[in-house]
């Protein structure tokens, strides 16, 4: 018995045409489902995120309020007069405002987490250098008050955050 190549080439070609163009077909199918399926995934972990991430920003927008000088002197009373004690206080109210608030830089982007960073730091800056006409702790008080009326860092911040968010929310 004499094998036919002809015969056999003519059955087993289209035989394997049709299989390859399956094998395509389904691999095709089955990629375009998986990005269905990681789309989906993404859109409803967005819906699931994005409550958590606007809370992230009321937080922190929170907190610049409340570490702001003129509404911490108002908030936090001194003790007794001595300046050095009550800087000493608004110093760890400040930090006991932002260790409260840590974990939200987890919902924030680096450059707003920086930038709340920053802010303290510049509020820190502002309770320690040495001003000639405060010499107590109520002079201290009287003089962010009256004195720091300008643009401050977490009213710069603030603004930083409402960008942000909207770009979140745009």
């Amino acid at each position: 018995m004499q094998i036919d190549y002809n015969l056999v080439l003519l059955v087993v070609l289209p035989a394997v045409i049709v299989g390859l163009t399956s094998f395509f077909a389904i691999k095709s199918i089955v990629k375009q489902e998986a990005m269905k399926q990681k789309y989906q995934l993404l859109k409803t972990t967005q819906k699931e995120v994005l409550p958590l991430k606007l809370q992230a920003y009321e937080r922190l927008t929170l907190l610049l309020d409340r570490i702001s000088l003129q509404k911490l002197v108002t908030r936090v009373q001194p003790i007794g007069d001595d300046l050095k004690s009550y800087k000493q206080l608004l110093l760890a109210n400040i930090n006991q405002e932002l260790d409260h608030n840590l974990t939200q830089q987890m919902y924030v982007s680096d450059e707003c987490w920086q930038t709340i960073l920053k802010t303290k730091q510049a509020i820190v800056t502002q309770i320690i250098q040495q001003h000639e006409e405060v010499t107590s702790a109520t002079a201290l008080q009287a003089y962010v008050l009256n004195q720091l009326k300008l643009e401050t860092p977490t009213s710069v911040a603030q603004s930083f955050i409402r960008n942000e968010v909207g770009e979140l929310l745009g």
